[in-house]
């Protein structure tokens, strides 16, 4: 396992300290072997935490977000390297339609940059944008237990990425952009998981892992399956402010390129340590902000996972 640079740097007793943290998370994925970080999803908790906890009526909440990606691998048919950017801005909406559920959907618009650095040659970059794929997730309550005077939820998660995305624009002479270049993956996905939300006096404690499985594209390109494992900590402090730490993970196959290829420099694993913070600016007004490190990874081939952000704006009503 690669750690990462400022990981690297830290002294022993602290270092320690962040490996235990990577340990309980990996817990969640015993069993997974070592595959993809692709270039189309951020891990993390789909739904707020504590989304079911508490007897809040029947809101719906709606709002804009960024979201920002990055990483880099290595050229297919030449040496060099590959830069890959994208921003995911687009609409999304909470819906909390009764006690025991509550629903998420989003729409992006994407924006991408690649940029190649063959050796010996020119860095050429490439641009598009379009309609990404849309996105529906239900969060639904199983089971609320008590643990002393407060309460423990556990829950399941399913849902559904749409192929509403523009997979296949072509360059100026016609001939299809490279498969990450296109805004929208031209597939189904399907994710099932379950969620876990324990009361702790130090805040909340959420536990998250879920399986995402991707059809093949009209292209016979296919996103490898992916496993997500999730654990945060939130807290409320004062009454406008509520932080959160997180591990992110994605365990996951590599891409195919077709029924019997494998597509080079995709798969392995990584680990984020994500830090978000939520602020309650005035009735029903929300601002969040968080960001994704990567401080551990096992990736395939030439690959270097990047931090991701998003911040976001909403309004409940």
């Amino acid at each position: 396992m690669r750690f990462s640079p400022a990981l690297a740097r830290l002294g022993p007793r602290v270092r320690a300290a962040c490996l235990g943290l990577v340990a309980a998370g990996a817990l969640l994925a015993i069993g997974q072997h070592d595959a993809l970080a692709c270039s189309q999803c951020m891990c993390g908790m789909p739904f707020p935490p504590d989304a079911l906890g508490g007897p809040a009526p029947q809101t719906i909440r709606f709002g804009l977000e960024e979201q920002y990606l990055s990483k880099e691998n290595g050229l297919d048919d030449a040496p060099g390297i590959e830069r890959e950017q994208e921003h995911h801005v687009g609409a999304y909406a909470l819906a909390r339609v009764s006690s025991r559920v509550m629903l998420l959907g989003r729409l992006p618009w994407v924006f991408k940059q690649i940029t190649s650095e063959p050796v010996g040659d020119a860095s050429t970059i490439a641009r598009s944008d379009g309609l990404g794929d849309a996105e529906l997730l239900a969060l639904v309550k199983l089971h609320e237990f008590r643990l002393g005077d407060r309460a423990a939820l556990l829950s399941v998660v399913a849902g559904t990425r749409m192929p509403t995305g523009a997979n296949q624009l072509q360059d100026a002479t016609g001939a299809r952009l490279d498969e990450h270049q296109q805004p929208g993956s031209g597939a189904w996905s399907l994710l099932a998981g379950a969620d876990l939300t324990l009361p702790l006096s130090a805040g909340r404690l959420d536990l998250n892992a879920s399986y995402r499985a991707n059809s093949e594209n009209s292209a016979h390109y296919r996103y490898g399956n992916a496993f997500l494992y999730n654990a945060g900590l939130s807290r409320r402090v004062g009454s406008v402010l509520d932080l959160s730490l997180q591990l992110n993970g994605r365990v996951a196959e590599q891409d195919q390129l077709d029924a019997a290829s494998l597509a080079a420099n995709t798969g392995g694993s990584v680990l984020y340590v994500a830090p978000i913070a939520r602020w309650f600016v005035g009735p029903g007004v929300q601002l969040e902000a968080g960001a994704q490190f990567p401080i551990a990874s096992a990736l395939i081939g030439i690959q270097e996972e990047h931090a991701t952000a998003r911040i976001a704006v909403s309004l409940a009503r």
